[in-house]
């Protein structure tokens, strides 16, 4: 869940229709590099956080009694989190789940920094990333005998597709969470042939607008939604 102050309520995003922003976004995408498979890679958007269903529909709240953001989650839960989500993908599209596994790895990877965990939480975090990197071994020869997906393995194929799904991740949670926010940039090497070196800059003017440079949606301004509840806040 993706809690962001609004006045004096809460405004509470779920991690399924953050990811569905994310999928409103990639299917804007305009331009060279196109994400191929097409499909598989919109599901892997689409579907990144599907994961979250089961705790979606019974949210906790944090020690103040607020609704507790996901980043306020334990390392334990988070992680099966993101294993159920792609074993439930896996199940439809290894070539997306594939996509969706690289991206937790992506993400994951700087959790075994000494200074920001415990030894406890890295040794999970170390034990997943294992796991994980079975599974997506296994996903590729399930992708690789699939004639129709198989092209989607090129290595800089798959770059494209896993730093479209990286964007668009981002843009949607920087999106959801709170103004103000400094103006911050991004790179995505694969994304680059006709985008300088892959460098974007985000920028947020106020509440539901943002500029994004070099603009790479077919509709100039994008406009999209997402799902959101209010809850008062109490003091």
């Amino acid at each position: 869940m993706i809690r962001r102050p609004e006045g004096e309520s809460w405004l509470l995003i779920t991690q399924p229709d953050h990811a569905a922003l994310a999928g409103q976004l990639a299917r804007a995408w305009h331009g060279d590099p196109a994400p191929d498979p097409l499909e598989a890679t919109l599901l892997a958007i689409d579907e990144h956080d599907n994961g979250w269903r089961e705790w979606e529909a019974a949210p906790t709240v944090n020690e103040r009694g607020e609704p507790r953001h996901f980043s306020e989650m334990a390392i334990a839960d988070h992680l099966a989190i993101w294993e159920r989500g792609i074993a439930r993908l896996g199940a439809i599209s290894p070539y997306a789940a594939l996509l969706v596994s690289s991206h937790a790895d992506a993400l994951f990877r700087h959790r075994l920094d000494p200074p920001r965990d415990s030894p406890a939480a890295r040794r999970l975090v170390a034990a997943f990333r294992r796991r994980q990197a079975r599974l997506r071994r296994s996903f590729v020869a399930r992708v690789a005998a699939d004639r129709d997906h198989t092209h989607g393995l090129a290595p800089a194929r798959l770059a494209v597709n896993l730093q479209l799904l990286q964007l668009c991740d981002y843009l949607s949670l920087r999106i959801c969470c709170a103004a103000p926010q400094s103006p911050a940039t991004v790179r995505f090497p694969a994304l680059a042939p006709t985008r300088g070196d892959g460098t974007f800059r985000y920028c947020r003017l106020d509440a539901g607008t943002a500029s994004l440079a070099p603009f790479p949606f077919a509709a100039e301004p994008l406009a999209v939604t997402v799902r959101a509840a209010r809850l008062p806040r109490v003091p």
